[in-house]
This record gives structure tokens, sequence and C-alpha cells, in this order.
């Protein structure tokens, strides 16, 4: 190629970019500008600054995958639960599985495990979903009348007292004690070599625990749950098991707990004559001894113990007669406690045994005992209360203004305000042993040969 055709064809190229050497980015028209730029007033090419930049692609509904965004660069776009990308099959879509999770239809879910069998329930299927079920009707027994969301075959005395046909525990065991908080309820229940505790979680009845202790009395609840048994072991639960007992070489026979730091246990050491009457005293931390100090330290024992306060504390029990102390004849005994000493009382207006107590307040004690006797504490003496009964009293709890007392053959009284004691009808003649009162419609009742009632009028 020849010097002049090269010069030319310069001198073209130079000119067509508008950048000639003497009139570099100069411009008369657009025209002149390459691409990008654009022609100013000043009659020079420069930068345009109003093309608009490139915006990226977004992932569209129902699309999964990796995408080019428009830009040069990439795109990750996934699914919403329950769809998944590709889920029927079609790559790049967003769909549920083919075998996503079904749950059980409610016919099934309702009989299932004998979770509910009528009336409305909410439960939790088998794909985790929690449902809201009419489980129906029952064709036969009361819906919730001893368990919530179940069809309970009952028996049912005028008084409206009722068991489940067939009972619910059983028949070598005692329903020894019952406590409870709000709708929550534990039960003790033991034969001679073993025993269980059971919760009532507002719904239905469940053994909590098992063990070979014959756990005789309970009370707290979750991590401050207590228990004691007639062999004198003391324990606490672990799990579905009895935890490893303090052996204490005491019988135990009764608890109450003020609070998760303040609990009570009374009982005997010995019999007979020599029977040592023992409490002891939980602050949250250890169990403590306490003395009844002098003559009363033996010749008699504690069957009941109930508090209205710290420093409002009664037990009841008897003096055996014929002991080492001379001073303590055979007779009911009542021991109260005022969160420094104990004080003995004697001086009471009857003489049969005491077998229970329940403190309302600390101006308003009941004790029940032997050939059907009912005593009132008002604050400063014990009186002698009509019971219309010769049967013994093992039992007495209270919930508002309602009192109940029962004991042997079935018997259950009740009190209303200031009424007098009436005679119920529990429709059985076992004994019973334990009440507790959740409210004045709602008291649970255990005894002999595995015997739960409950009143639900």
């Amino acid at each position: 190629m020849n010097a002049t055709y090269t010069a030319l064809l310069t001198s073209l190229l130079l000119i067509g970019c508008g950048l000639d050497g003497q009139s570099k980015n100069q411009c008369a028209v657009q025209a002149d500008c390459i691409e990008g730029y654009v022609c100013t007033a000043a009659g020079t090419c420069a930068l345009d600054t109003d093309t608009p930049t490139c915006t990226p692609a977004t992932c569209q509904t129902d699309r999964c995958g990796t995408f080019d965004d428009g830009c040069g660069g990439t795109l990750e776009c996934g699914c919403t639960l329950p769809k998944v990308c590709g889920g029927d099959g079609v790559p790049g879509e967003c769909a549920k599985p083919t075998d996503a999770c079904i749950g059980e239809p409610t016919a099934e879910l309702c009989a299932e495990a004998s979770l509910v069998e009528c009336g409305a329930a909410s439960v939790v299927d088998q794909c985790g979903v929690t449902r809201n079920l009419d489980c129906g009707t029952c064709s036969a027994g009361v819906c919730g009348a001893m368990s919530l969301g179940l069809c309970d075959e009952l028996v049912c005395s005028p008084s409206k007292w009722c068991r489940a046909l067939g009972g619910t525990l059983a028949d070598d065991l005692i329903v020894r004690d019952l406590w409870g908080s709000g709708q929550e309820v534990w039960a003790v229940a033991s034969s001679s070599t073993t025993g269980k505790l059971l919760r009532f979680d507002g719904t239905r009845w469940t053994t909590h625990a098992t063990g070979t202790y014959p756990v005789r009395t309970g009370a707290g609840s979750g991590p401050a749950l207590w228990l004691a048994a007639s062999d004198g072991a003391r324990f606490t639960v672990s799990g579905q098991s009895f935890t490893t007992a303090v052996m204490t070489g005491r019988t135990w026979s009764s608890m109450h707990a003020i609070s998760a730091t303040d609990i009570w246990l009374v009982g005997q050491w010995g019999s007979g004559s020599g029977a040592y009457a023992r409490a002891q005293h939980f602050d949250g931390a250890a169990w403590t001894d306490l003395s009844f100090g002098g003559a009363y330290d033996s010749g008699w024992y504690l069957n009941s113990v109930s508090a209205a306060s710290s420093t409002a504390v009664w037990a009841v029990g008897a003096a055996v007669g014929n002991g080492s102390v001379t001073d303590l004849p055979a007779g009911p005994l009542i021991a109260s406690y005022n969160g420094t000493s104990w004080t003995i009382d004697r001086t009471l207006p009857n003489q049969s045994y005491l077998r229970s107590v329940h403190a309302v307040a600390a101006n308003n004690v009941w004790a029940v005992g032997d050939s059907g006797t009912i005593l009132h504490f008002d604050g400063t003496d014990w009186s002698l209360v009509a019971s219309g009964i010769t049967q013994h009293l093992y039992a007495i709890t209270g919930a508002g203004n309602t009192l109940w007392a029962a004991g042997a053959n079935g018997t259950i009284l009740r009190k209303v305000g200031t009424g007098n004691w009436t005679v119920e009808q529990s429709g059985t003649t076992r004994t019973i042993y334990a009440l507790w009162a959740t409210s004045a419609s709602d008291v649970w009742a255990g005894g002999d040969q595995g015997l739960l009632l409950r009143y639900r009028p």
C-alpha cells in the first residue's frame, strides 16, 4: 500500500468520527458524535449521562433455579414451602411434592390412640399440623364427665358423684392422697409393695410415675414435687420413675405444701405406746426435723397436716395411752405451729381420734375423725359440730364457701356456707381416704380398690 493511499484512509476515518486533528470532539450536529455521546451547545461531543442504566430481572412466581438477570449477572430463584423446586417433576417450576403429607381423616384422628372420642378438641395430626376437630357425640356414656374428650361410661349417684364404669385403677391399689393447683390434680395410689403417681392435667388422668414404694402422701408440683411413703421413704420424681428415696425411719402419713420452699410432712416413728410423733419441714434447700418438746415427744402420732400460712399450721392425731409419757392418756390431739414453736391442745370437746385437718384460715380450721367427729376452730376455741353420722371420717377439703368430708362405707358429707353438714349419696360403699376440691363444683375423691370419684353437679 503506497503512502498516499494510507494518508487518505486515515483522514477519512478521523473525519467520520469527528476527531480530526484540528477539531477533536467537535460537532455541528448529533450525527457528528459516536453512540453514547451528545453534541453540546458548545459544539463538542460529551458523554450522555441521561442514558438509563441496566435494570436486572426479578424472580417470577413459581419459577425456580438460576437465570440470566439481563444485565450480565445471574438470578437465583427459590420456592415458598410447602412448594419445592421441581416438586411435580417439572424442572424450574415450584410445586407441592407429589408425596406431600396428608393428615388423617377427622374420625380416624379422634379415635387414634384414644386421644379424643367426643366433643371439640385441638389435636396435632401426623403431619404436625394442629387441627380443631369436632369429634361428635357419644354412642354410650357421657362426654367429658370424668375426662375431657372421652366418652365416660359412668355410674352416678343422685348427688352427682360419678365413677367410671369398671373402675379407673386396679383393685389392689388404694388412693391415699389427692392435691392440686388450678385444674391440675395429683393423686397417689399404692399397695403394700408398689406405688403410682397419677396426674390430671385438666383433661384426663395419666400415670405420671411408678415405683416400689408404698406411697402414702405427696405435695407440690413440677420440680418441687415431693412424695412420702408408709415405709419411711421420702423422695421426688425423675421422668416416669421415683427417685432413690431417703429412708427416714418414719411412717409418713400427710404432707402439705404452702409453696415450693415451704412444705410440711408429719407422721410417726415406732408404733403403739412407743410411737413418737414426727414433723419435718422443707425450706427449699433441705428437710429439717422439728421437735414438739418435753413430754410430747413420745406416746402419740400424727395423721394429717394443713396450713393456712407459714405461721398457721395444724396437725391432728392421737395419743395411744399407757405409754412412756404418763400425762398423755389415750385420746385425740391437735398440734399448732405459729412460725416459731408448736403448741399441743388436749382440751378438746370430743375424745375420738382425729384423722384429717383442713385449714381455711387462722381462725377457720376443721378437723374430722372417728365416729363421725367434726371439730371447728374459730381462732380461739375448738367446738364440736354435729355431723349426723357415726362412720369414721378420714378426709376433709374445701373450696369457696363449701366443705366436704368423707370416710368409711363411702360416706360423704357436704357443708355450704353457714349451713349444716348434710349426707351426700356417693354411690359406693368403699372407704374414702382422700378428697380434693378444684372448685365448689368440681371435687375428687379416692379410696379403696382403686376408687376414684368426681363430683360434677
